[in-house]
């Protein structure tokens, strides 16, 4: 066995287990962070979220389509509404470029 001295093997314990639990801590606010963009563009098979736009902190506009359909949806801390259904595809922006 080395001749290392006893302070210095738990110093180096201490410091293993604290860069353990700071990366552990870096790897969740990382999920907590970017869980809600992977899950907004999700390509589920029935229901997709479009866009979604932050009208104030706490009420939000969401494109949402449904089985080929597209409504604007309006969210607020009280009620969830249907503002608008709406024809044919969005055009995608994106697309033109």
């Amino acid at each position: 066995m080395n001749n290392v001295p006893l302070p210095y093997l738990l110093l180096k314990i201490v410091l293993i287990l604290f860069v353990m639990v700071g990366v552990m801590f870096a790897l969740a606010w990382l999920v907590k962070k970017y869980q809600s963009r992977l899950l907004l563009f999700s390509k589920g098979k029935k229901i997709q979220i479009l866009e979604k736009a932050m009208l104030s902190t706490k009420h939000f506009l969401f494109l949402v389509e449904v089985e080929n359909k597209t409504f604007l949806i309006g969210i607020s801390p009280q009620d969830i509404k249907v503002l608008k259904e709406l024809e044919g595809k969005p055009k995608n922006n994106h697309e033109e470029a």
